[in-house]
């Protein structure tokens, strides 16, 4: 259990409020013997190895879901926020850099970005800075592997109106109708899936929240939309398709950053 590990969880940071753990994570770099490190306009720790032309980055976040849980190990077990999402990848990144050390013609960039569990400012801000020959980004996997791709993600709100009506009219209300979209939502992405064996092969439907208001002549239904992309399907096509499905009566309002899905494959060297 190393002591960048455990100090790093120990930095409570949820998005918005990761300063404390940013500050903390460039001193231990320093302290490790990093030829820089410093905080980065968007707020991001970054640590630098070499200076030779070829750039490795190993970016994780530093970010984490809200929620404090107290730091401790148990049976040999590290429990705190963050110790797998994604605070353990970016030690581990911390770590192996310090142990490498310099190496002739190479530069390594470790980054511990901000955001992550929002609207990912952080990488968005690196993705203008960089232009590395290779990148590894730390996020939860099984240890003994890498994963060579990433599902996407989109996410909307579909909205239903209703005139006002008495209650003893028997008219549907915009509550019941936003249901009905949700069910024709969920049988489309059932029917999409159901000749798919793989999870990243498949759409990943989810319900994030539901609300409802009226006012003395228009009522109205909600939705909070989200779907994880395979690479078959952008975030564009989502869009279209939801659109489609939902026509009658509701409008598809895309919120948040849509992100595409990726994946590449094994390419071996001899």
């Amino acid at each position: 259990m190393s002591d960048t590990l455990v100090g790093l969880v120990s930095q409570y940071s949820p998005s918005g409020e990761e300063r404390g753990a940013v500050d903390w994570l460039v001193a231990r770099m320093k302290s490790l013997g990093y030829d820089d490190a410093f905080v980065d306009e968007a707020g991001n720790a970054v640590g630098v190895m070499g200076k030779g032309a070829k750039q490795v980055m190993l970016l994780g976040h530093i970010d984490t879901v809200p929620g404090e849980i107290p730091v401790h190990v148990e049976d040999g077990l590290l429990y705190g926020r963050g110790s797998v999402d994604a605070k353990g990848p970016l030690a581990c990144f911390v770590d192996a850099v310090a142990q490498v050390g310099v190496k002739d013609g190479w530069q390594f960039a470790v980054i511990g970005a901000v955001e992550e569990e929002r609207n990912s400012e952080g990488a968005r801000f690196v993705a203008t800075q960089y232009k590395p020959d290779f990148a590894i980004i730390g996020e939860p996997n099984q240890w003994d592997r890498m994963a060579l791709g990433y599902k996407g993600s989109a996410w909307a709100n579909v909205t239903i109106k209703r005139g006002q009506a008495h209650t003893a009219s028997g008219e549907e209300t915009a509550a019941e109708a936003a249901v009905e979209v949700w069910l024709k939502i969920k049988a489309y992405v059932d029917s999409f899936n159901a000749d798919k064996q793989k999870v990243f092969d498949k759409l990943l439907l989810t319900l994030r929240g539901m609300d409802s208001d009226s006012d003395d002549f228009e009522q109205w239904a909600r939705l909070k939309v989200g779907v994880r992309l395979p690479v078959e399907v952008s975030p564009e096509d989502w869009y279209i398709k939801l659109s489609e499905i939902v026509k009658d009566g509701a409008v598809v309002d895309p919120t948040g950053f849509a992100i595409p899905a990726w994946g590449c494959e094994k390419i071996l060297r001899w």
